[in-house]
């Protein structure tokens, strides 16, 4: 027998999933592509450090791409992979993955960035770029 006082059940609702699209989707992560040797692999990467870049992506899923591009349009963007030094460009023929025309950089800090390949509201991480090697800047404290 119920209970008098017992909640009644909730109406179910059915949930509708995030709109697929340019930049109305929440990011989402994937780690196949994540390049372990060379100059920006993560082979380089320390624990602490990893736990400091979990957050961040923890942060940013949380956002649509419309959200993290609006926030920062010159920290997060795109970068034509001529611009990139010749060692990325070397890099990425090394593992396969010359033929894209663009990489996606996020800003970690002043000098770091996280890189890798954008496609619909998904981030392929590729390299942690701690010193802002892989397409430096002219700019000062970048």
């Amino acid at each position: 027998m119920a209970r008098a006082n017992a909640p009644k059940p909730t109406e179910k609702r059915p949930r509708r999933a995030p709109e697929v699209g340019h930049n109305t989707s929440f990011l989402a992560w994937r780690t196949g592509w994540m390049d372990v040797g060379g100059s920006w692999g993560w082979s380089n990467v320390k624990k602490e450090k990893y736990r400091e870049i979990l957050q961040k992506l923890g942060h940013w899923e949380q956002k649509t791409w419309a959200q993290v591009l609006s926030e920062d349009s010159a920290s997060q963007h795109d970068v034509e992979v001529p611009k990139l030094v010749k060692d990325a460009r070397d890099r990425l023929t090394a593992i396969n993955l010359e033929d894209y025309d663009t990489l996606f950089r996020f800003r970690l800090s002043g000098r770091e960035r996280l890189w890798g390949i954008r496609q619909e509201n998904i981030f392929y991480l590729l390299w942690w770029d701690p010193k802002h090697q892989v397409c430096p800047s002219t700019l000062r404290h970048t």
